[in-house]
């Protein structure tokens, strides 16, 4: 376990990358643009809570922690999921308090199992790294 909330990290540390055997990685309320792609090779970790911080995306490597039970995103600035999202198993997705405006608001508002599974459909449909929809109304 790696507690790194309440720092005010604005970016997150390159050692992490080697610590491919953790577990749990807790970076919440902190200030956190972009999540590196480096997240990916954390192929140990089954829970990952980003909460409170001002991602606006997820990196497509996300989809490579296929260990992974818990993501807490919420309280972000995301507006779109990474299409691999649909390789993951989650057993809690917590994604409240995003403004969501690349996945449909019908989607959304269905909640976080309905968001894993539109993008396990983009995934089995689409060849893109990520999509981008646009909502009007």
């Amino acid at each position: 376990t790696l507690m790194l909330s309440y720092n005010n990290f604005s970016e997150l540390p390159k050692s992490i990358r080697e610590l491919t055997s953790l577990e749990e990685l807790y970076i919440s309320n902190n200030k956190l643009e972009f999540l590196p792609a480096f997240i990916g090779h954390l192929v140990s970790l089954k829970t990952l809570i980003l909460s409170c911080n001002k991602l606006t995306s997820l990196p497509t490597s996300i989809g490579n922690l296929v260990h992974l039970e818990q993501l807490y995103v919420d309280s972000n600035q995301l507006n779109l999921l990474p299409v691999s999202m649909g390789n993951l198993k989650l057993l809690t997705f917590s994604v409240e308090s995003n403004p969501f405006s690349a996945i449909p608001r019908e989607v959304v508002q269905l909640g976080p199992k309905a968001i894993i599974d539109y993008c396990q459909e983009l995934q089995n449909s689409v060849d893109w790294n990520q999509i981008k929809l646009m909502v009007v109304g």
